[in-house]
């Protein structure tokens, strides 16, 4: 991830560029991928991988209710309270997007860390 960062961002630019964009849109893109690249490199990785771990150990149902509730109510409701009533517009919606992989970060790194998931792997074989 880090690598691949290292690499985009010097070409941003000329990825871009590719697809003719006005100089708006342009300033806007560049914004929100330098916006994402933190997250990208703190939150994502783990908040996608600790789900799919759980799932793999035969846990499947805390995942995928902890994966949805924080899909409508941080994602879609966090993001149209940044981008509309606080007039955030698109920035805002990354901000709820961060938000979200946190959250997610945080709920699953504890119900790794308690372990209460080993009980449906060994139940399971």
């Amino acid at each position: 991830m880090i690598l691949t960062s290292a690499v985009f961002i010097p070409l941003l630019p000329v990825l871009l560029g590719q697809y003719h964009p006005t100089p708006e849109v342009l300033a806007m893109a560049k914004t929100l991928l330098y916006w994402s690249i933190p997250g990208l490199l703190l939150f994502w990785p783990r908040s996608n991988t600790l789900p799919s771990t759980l799932r793999a150990a035969n846990d499947t149902l805390y995942p995928s209710v902890v994966s949805l509730a924080v899909l409508w109510i941080v994602t879609i409701g966090l993001g149209y309270v940044l981008a509309i009533p606080c007039k955030l517009g698109l920035p805002g919606v990354w901000i709820a997007m961060w938000a979200s992989w946190a959250i997610r970060c945080i709920i699953f790194s504890v119900r790794f860390g308690s372990e209460k998931w080993l009980y449906r792997a060994l139940t399971s074989r």
